[in-house]
């Protein structure tokens, strides 16, 4: 994959929403996850998806290769 495309696009965009939140007044929190280990079975996800067990989740975006094709 190329470096860019698959980890700093999605970083960049993370990064810049936490500029942008950090100057709201949201009722709710807010996670921004940064995760690794996803070219290895998404292990990053799943032990985060295990930690989440049982908290009532509202949704979630997913930030992944953002500059491809």
């Amino acid at each position: 994959m190329p470096g860019a495309d698959n980890n700093a696009s999605g970083v960049s965009i993370l990064l810049s929403m936490m500029d942008i939140l950090d100057k709201l007044e949201i009722p709710k929190t807010v996670r921004l996850v940064f995760l690794d280990a996803e070219e290895f079975g998404a292990q990053g996800s799943l032990h985060y998806a295990k930690e989440l067990a049982g908290e009532k989740i509202a949704g979630f975006i997913h930030l992944s290769m953002l500059a491809h094709d």
